[in-house]
């Protein structure tokens, strides 16, 4: 617990079926932020872009997989994330991958942190 000052999982979380518990992980070890980096699906293009990209990379593929701000949002504060800060990397900077993604830098609300809690009542 709190072994480092920040975590940092970029662009990971579509690669994996345990979305939720990873960032609970990353806040648990965290004294101060988890910072998120992940592709948003706004559009119907994003989600094609999307489906295209994990169907031909080498790595896994998450059964969860995008989602849009709004949904990564939610599932930031149902982890008990705070967020403080949103910084967008625009469509165009990548342009043979054309999609929106998201810098998400959290912190975690120590007294309700359920991946913090989970670990104090196993103890």
């Amino acid at each position: 617990d709190n072994s480092v000052d920040t975590s940092i999982l970029m662009f990971v979380l579509h690669h994996t079926n345990n979305q939720k518990e990873l960032i609970q992980e990353a806040a648990r070890v965290s004294k101060k932020f988890v910072i998120i980096g992940e592709d948003v699906i706004r559009t119907k293009f994003d989600k094609l872009m999307a489906a295209l990209h994990l169907n031909t990379s080498p790595w896994t593929k998450g059964n969860d997989s995008f989602h849009s701000e709004f949904k990564c949002v939610k599932m930031f504060k149902n982890l008990n994330l705070e967020l403080v800060k949103t910084v967008q990397i625009p469509r165009l900077t990548y342009p043979i991958y054309p999609i929106v993604r998201n810098i998400y830098i959290l912190r975690s609300v120590e007294s309700e942190n359920p991946a913090r809690t989970l670990l104090q009542r196993a103890s």
